[in-house]
């Protein structure tokens, strides 16, 4: 963050464990996610960097409810819904 404070959401998942997005409070971007059962794995949504080039996707979620056009690497985990991989 270079500035300013983060709104952060806590909610229960399936699971049973409990998620927290965080947003920008000025304009609702999200910038993060997580879970109570990883805490060490912080989702960085790859709309908040200035260079996304130099990462790799790790695998697809929630796939059962991706629309039909969306495009999977096959060489990719997948997870139906919360991921196992992670």
């Amino acid at each position: 963050l270079l500035s300013g404070e983060r709104k952060t959401y806590r909610s229960p998942a399936d699971s049973g464990a409990i998620v927290w997005r965080s947003f920008c409070p000025e304009c609702g971007t999200p910038l993060f996610a997580g879970n109570d059962k990883t805490p060490d794995f912080i989702a960085v949504k790859v709309g908040t960097l200035d260079d996304p080039a130099g990462f790799r996707r790790m695998g697809h979620i929630w796939t059962d409810s991706a629309p039909p056009w969306h495009l999977m690497e096959p060489d990719l985990p997948t997870a139906a819904r919360n991921p196992e991989f992670l």
